[in-house]
């Protein structure tokens, strides 16, 4: 089996993904938007203004989340290095990556997959909560498994990386 993984935002391969297996690591699928067939989702408003104050002040933006990125252990030296990285990413890029990944709907994609798929997501996820992306993934996903990793955050590659490097050897093997 070839596996494909993105550490960032995984749904935009969802598209692209459809003959191999997929591991999605803190997704950030299926759909954020809230509408009339997806009511548990978040209003446009509030990304937004994500957006907007972004573009206002990103290195304010990045300290103010990047805490809660991560667990309380995280030393400050990892931060600090995961707020260089993407302090040193463009402001297109970044704006473009947010607007892309809330706003788009991969729900439709996601039930025609038939490739072996894990999902890897924290129950303490603030930026991508499970109960709205990670659960409504694996759930979409013909024999997809879930993996719950209680007390991760979305930054959970750095937080938890013996683990998730374990499970996708398995999920490999």
């Amino acid at each position: 089996m070839h596996l494909q993984t993105s550490l960032c935002q995984p749904s935009q391969h969802v598209r692209v993904l459809g003959r191999y297996g997929i591991a999605l690591i803190a997704p950030a699928t299926p759909y954020f938007l809230k509408s009339s067939d997806n009511p548990d989702g978040v209003d446009a408003s509030v990304f937004d203004d994500a957006r907007k104050t972004m573009l206002l002040d990103f290195p304010k933006w990045m300290e103010e989340n990047g805490r809660p990125f991560v667990v309380k252990e995280t030393s400050e030296a990892m931060i600090e290095w995961l707020k260089g990285l993407m302090l040193r990413t463009s402001m297109k890029a970044l704006i473009e990556c947010h607007r892309t990944h809330t706003l788009a709907d991969f729900r439709a994609e996601l039930t025609k997959l038939t490739v072996p798929a894990l999902v890897i997501h924290g129950d303490k996820d603030v930026g991508c909560p499970i109960d709205l992306t990670g659960r409504k993934t694996a759930a979409m996903i013909p024999g997809a498994r879930l993996k719950v990793y209680e007390g991760s955050p979305h930054g959970l590659f750095v937080t938890h990386i013996d683990r998730l490097n374990a499970d996708l050897l398995e999920f490999a093997g």
